[in-house]
Parts: structure tokens; sequence; C-alpha cells
């Protein structure tokens, strides 16, 4: 029998969402398009934002497990659904997490750079004489909010 011959792989494919399901339905779609004579039947539910709706979506997984894969921000409503999944051995993917703890550094510290570099050119900290670094720093810092180098002596 060829590959093509192979009878297809049915399973059950939960896309949960507190937003419009798009990503999840990209990242689904490429993933399983990795595979041959695989057809995932997909369960989605979008707008997942109340305990409520949630309650309905964890109805709907037991009656049909697979895998669930989500997007939710809410932590508490995040917690209950990995609590279940883990209870009812399903497997689960929070897809955006990789990407968002990969780029919080990186915008954090663009955020952090950025503001730091206006402040020390719009006060003109720069030219005070007063040194480099943090000298600089909690020198630009002090002359718009007086407290501040008390707040970096502590970091």
């Amino acid at each position: 029998m060829t590959r093509s011959q192979r009878p297809s792989i049915y399973f059950n494919v939960h896309l949960v969402s507190d937003s419009t399901g798009e990503t999840l339905n990209a990242i689904q779609r490429a993933a399983c398009a990795q595979f041959e004579n695989v057809q995932p039947l997909e369960h989605n539910y979008y707008l997942v934002r109340s305990e409520r709706q949630l309650e309905r979506v964890m109805r709907e997984i037991e009656a049909a497990p697979g895998v669930v894969w989500y997007t939710i921000s809410d932590e508490a409503l995040r917690g209950r659904l990995e609590s279940f999944c883990r209870e009812k051995r399903v497997p689960t993917l929070p897809v955006l997490d990789a990407s968002i703890a990969m780029l919080s550094p990186f915008i954090d510290t663009i955020v952090v750079c950025t503001m730091t570099g206006l402040v020390v050119v719009i006060t003109g900290a720069y030219t005070s004489g007063v040194g480099d670094g943090v000298e600089m720093t909690a020198e630009a810092f002090r002359s718009v909010l007086p407290w501040f180098p008390s707040v970096l002596s502590i970091a």
C-alpha cells in the first residue's frame, strides 16, 4: 500500500481562543500539513472570556477527547483549562507562550533603553559633566523625578 492509499488518520483538535482564533487555525493547519493522511477534526471555540464559556468548552473536550491548542491570556481561565486537561490526560499547547517569552525581554530592553536614552538627551544630562553611565542616568532622571536616584540605588 502506498502512502497515498493509506487510510486517513482522524483526530480531534480543540482550538480555544479568547480572540478570533485566526492564529490557532493557521498554526494548527501548518502543523498538520507536515503529516500525510492526517485529518484533524476541528472544534473551534472563539471569544472564550468567561468561566461559563470555558465550562462549555471543557464539556465538549470531555465528550470528544483529542488535543487542545489555546491562546488565552486570562491567567485564571488558562489555569482552569490546563488543570482540567491534565486531569483528563488531554495534551495542551499554549501556542503563543514561546513567542511571548522570547519577545518579552527584547521588548522590555528596547523600551527601557529607549526611554533612558530619551531622558538623558531631553534633559541634557549628557552635557552636565556629571559622569557617564549610572551617574549620568541618575542625574537625568533626578532632574525630572527628584526621588529617582534613591530608586536607582536600590536596584
